[in-house]
């Protein structure tokens, strides 16, 4: 089993032994926003990157990238919230998308 499904845990020959044994790279992405006093402002992405170590666990492979913390229009109006407009987010996405098929990702 592998040491780490962190991406950025890997060291470079348990990168190339994750590729080989299952090239599936999952990128956790939540807003940075207020959702209560008690909480904290990265609360989505946090929940979503637990989600994603939990799936790789149980596949027993593939790749977990450190969360995104990027947000469409819409939710400006809350405290704390960044947001990106749709081209950025696109860009930014279609961007990692080739370069994981770069990498060795298995893309269908």
């Amino acid at each position: 089993m592998q040491r780490t499904f962190r991406y950025e845990e890997m060291l470079p020959d348990e990168f190339l032994h994750a590729v080989e044994e299952m090239p599936v790279f999952i990128v956790p992405t939540g807003l940075l926003e207020w959702h209560a006093d008690h909480l904290p402002l990265g609360q989505d992405a946090l929940k979503a990157h637990g989600i994603c170590e939990a799936i790789v666990r149980n596949l027993g492979g593939g790749i977990v990238l450190p969360p995104n913390y990027y947000g469409r229009p819409g939710y400006a109006s809350y405290v704390g919230t960044l947001t990106f407009s749709e081209k950025c987010l696109t860009l930014l996405f279609a961007g990692k998308l080739f370069l994981f098929i770069r990498l060795g990702s298995c893309y269908h």
